[in-house]
């Protein structure tokens, strides 16, 4: 199932996003790097059983960002516009990395908006113990291995010319806006307990920036979640895509 590229006003801000499928709607919002290409082997299992909506980041992929906007909660308010724009009144909702706390935040503050959740991956909760890397201070290539485990992956994903290495560059500037020294929200944690959605948690078994205990963390403060692993990375969506794509698609039929 093929997906298409939009661009929609959204409050003014030209917004990019793939969308393509059938079925019930299903949102998922990116990590900290917004190529397309790399995310098509994951989105497009999904369209097969689903109307997949996967949105770019304001100041991601190339497109402008907002003056003033340097918090996840610009990126929320302006996912809720692009419900509103969308009609889409209670979706299903999966996020990976930057995106997945993004879910949650929507999850905790706007439940009725949420009709199941899947955070792959998800930043953005304070747990003791644990020291979240500045992802702008490590050298790239080890931030690589960080982020895809796979060594043939990595070097497949690697930026092959001055155009993708460009591109990578300006993600990473549009990620500092939001991560930059704020890798979570102090309050996000409590305040998932106000969550109802039907959710999923699940973790990268050998995920080099985010240990196993903090996905079981963030499993823990939302009521009735789920916590499972796949094999790989921080970057899941984009180092098994096939694996990623079949979890979350089990999880959101079950019940259906």
């Amino acid at each position: 199932m093929s997906l298409s590229q939009q661009e929609l006003d959204i409050a003014g801000r030209k917004t990019r996003l793939l969308r393509g499928g059938r079925g019930a709607p299903l949102v998922f919002f990116h990590g900290e790097d917004a190529s397309s290409e790399r995310l098509h082997a994951f989105l497009e299992p999904l369209a097969r059983e689903f109307d997949v909506i996967a949105p770019v980041h304001p100041g991601f992929g190339g497109t402008s960002l907002p003056p003033g906007w340097n918090g996840v909660d610009d990126l929320v308010y302006h996912y809720l516009d692009l419900f509103d724009a969308l009609g889409l009144t209670s979706v299903n909702i999966a996020g990976q990395s930057l995106g997945g706390w993004i879910a949650a935040e929507l999850a905790a503050g706007w439940r009725e908006r949420v009709k199941k959740l899947a955070l792959v991956n998800a930043i953005g909760i304070k747990v003791e113990g644990i020291i979240l890397t500045n992802l702008f201070m490590v050298p790239s290539a080890q931030m690589a291995e960080m982020r895809i485990s796979d060594p043939a992956v990595r070097a497949a994903l690697a930026p092959k010319n001055a155009e993708e290495k460009a591109a990578i560059l300006y993600d990473k500037e549009a990620s500092a806006r939001f991560l930059f020294q704020k890798l979570y929200h102090p309050k996000l944690r409590a305040r998932l307990a106000r969550a109802t959605s039907p959710t999923l948690v699940l973790w990268g078994e050998k995920n080099g920036l985010l240990p196993l205990e903090y996905g079981r963390a963030y499993a823990a403060a939302i009521p009735g979640a789920k916590f499972a692993t796949l094999p790989g990375g921080q970057d899941l969506a984009t180092e098994r895509p096939a694996e990623t794509a079949s979890t979350l698609a089990k999880f959101f039929k079950e019940g259906n």
